[in-house]
């Protein structure tokens, strides 16, 4: 018997995107506190992207199968019966 059995594999390949950046900035004021500003800053990247592309494949398989079929045997059977018996026994008062 032939199935078809589909098979994954992986494809590995770049692509670029974009995002954007925040880097920080300090700026100190004499007597006073310091604080942040942030300011946004392009950037581009590369990332590795996995896709999975299913691929039909054939293959054989062994097929078990299994038929119903009256079998007979012989058994022994135990069978029990009462008796009642009558028996003498030799005694004395002595």
């Amino acid at each position: 018997m032939t199935e078809e059995v589909p098979v994954v594999t992986n494809e590995v390949r770049n692509e670029e995107i974009t995002y954007t950046v925040y880097e920080q900035q300090s700026t100190e004021v004499p007597y006073e506190c310091v604080y942040l500003v942030y300011h946004p800053e392009q950037s581009t990247d590369t990332k590795k992207v996995v896709e999975h592309v299913v691929k039909p494949r054939t293959r054989t398989r062994k097929v078990v199968s299994y038929n119903d079929e009256q079998r007979t045997r012989t058994r022994r059977e135990l069978s029990c019966k009462t008796e009642m018996k009558q028996e003498t026994y030799p005694w004395s008062l002595t």
